[in-house]
């Protein structure tokens, strides 16, 4: 994923000096083909570290193991099902099983591909969050769908119902190198909605549901389970899923993709040339023509943008709305600012603005009289 790609390859390809050096890599032999017995080996070695994962996987999810796994696997074919699976009883409005729109997002995938790239300032999406009290992700999120909604109005009809993406999530914990940890989740875009500023309400919502769901539940690390499949059993799966167009026969797992990865907060070098920009290009799968991926890098928010064309044509409209909705949500959180100043303005001395984040007002507090020590003389009348 993008995520093992930044963290893990990023330092072995750049530097943050423009003089350093590169550590010599040792010269190795010549490859030849392998014996039967290496080829033992190997498959003694797979097989053990197969089983190491498969423990681990179990540790993680033993508790209430066999129950979770068998109502996750029913839901998931329930939701895959046309018009199957109602609601559940007491289930939060967001856990709705509703029919996911099929939109040119879904066609079936070719093999061409088309870039795009957009930029924004870290600042002005800081600028976002502080005036809204979201997060840069519920901004980025915000940004693609409207973006998406505008480039669906100009090319297809705009459903009434949210789209999905498909979003990794690190699982990796403080003291976790591993390069690849993470997990995936589905969140709803609100396509349906025509305001930047209340897709930006919804998504934040939506965002804090999820959060709160896996802080109570934390979920297992996809790339472990991966990790118990051969290679060649998911590439077989992967090519007869993709070759016979699958996804055109239940409804859309998900729309598009998107990814969000904190990249290097400094200037970096490549063989001493100064890096201006890092763009992400991810990639896509059966029934999801559209991947979004940011990755900051100083003090700039730079977007790759991935589509099949034969599907998703004009994928660089998707790039400039995506910056046009960063800008346009900009002037909104000035005008919110300025009123929150404004208003702290006119208050009387006895108030203060608490704090402009959080449009709090609080009126100062005053310190009590202090009392007299000692004994109190009178005055003759």
């Amino acid at each position: 994923m993008v995520w093992g790609a930044v963290t893990s390859m990023l330092p072995r390809l750049m530097t943050t000096g423009q003089d350093a050096e590169f550590t010599a890599v040792p010269e190795r032999a010549p490859a030849t083909m392998p014996g039967v017995a290496s080829v033992v080996r190997d498959m003694i070695d797979e097989i053990a570290v197969n089983t190491v994962g498969g423990v681990r996987v179990a540790v993680k999810i033993a508790p209430g193991a066999l129950k979770s796994v068998v109502g996750t696997a029913l839901g998931s074919v329930r939701q895959l099902l046309p018009g199957g699976g109602g609601q559940r009883p007491g289930a939060p409005q967001s856990d709705v099983n509703q029919s996911s729109p099929r939109t040119l997002l879904n066609a079936p995938i070719t093999a061409r591909r088309s870039v795009a790239f957009a930029a924004v300032a870290m600042e002005d999406l800081r600028a976002i969050t502080d005036a809204f009290d979201v997060t840069v992700n519920d901004v980025f999120l915000t940004a693609a769908t409207s973006a998406v909604r505008r480039w669906l109005k100009a090319h297809d009809a705009v459903p009434d119902q949210p789209l999905r993406t498909l979003m990794p999530i690190s699982t990796r914990g403080v003291d976790d190198k591993a390069s690849n940890s993470w997990s995936p989740t589905v969140v709803n875009l609100p396509v349906y909605l025509a305001d930047p500023v209340e897709q930006l309400a919804s998504i934040h919502a939506e965002t804090a549901r999820i959060k709160k769901q896996r802080r109570a539940k934390p979920p297992v690390n996809l790339a472990d389970v991966i990790d118990l499949i051969p290679p060649v059993v998911i590439g077989l799966v992967a090519g007869l899923y993709t070759g016979l167009k699958l996804s055109r026969f239940h409804p859309p797992v998900a729309h598009m993709i998107t990814s969000n990865v904190p990249g290097p907060p400094d200037e970096i070098y490549c063989a001493g040339a100064h890096v201006l920009g890092i763009h992400a290009m991810a990639p896509l799968f059966e029934g999801a023509n559209l991947n979004i991926t940011a990755v900051s890098y100083g003090g700039t928010f730079n977007v790759g943008i991935v589509a099949c064309p034969d599907n998703v044509d004009d994928v660089s409209s998707i790039a400039r709305g995506i910056e046009a909705v960063v800008g346009e949500l900009k002037m909104v959180a000035q005008e919110k600012t300025d009123q929150i100043l404004g208003l702290a303005s006119t208050l009387p001395p006895a108030y203060a603005v608490k704090s402009t984040a959080t449009t709090q007002l609080a009126p100062v507090k005053r310190r009590a009289p202090a009392r007299r020590r000692g004994p109190v003389t009178k005055r003759p009348a």
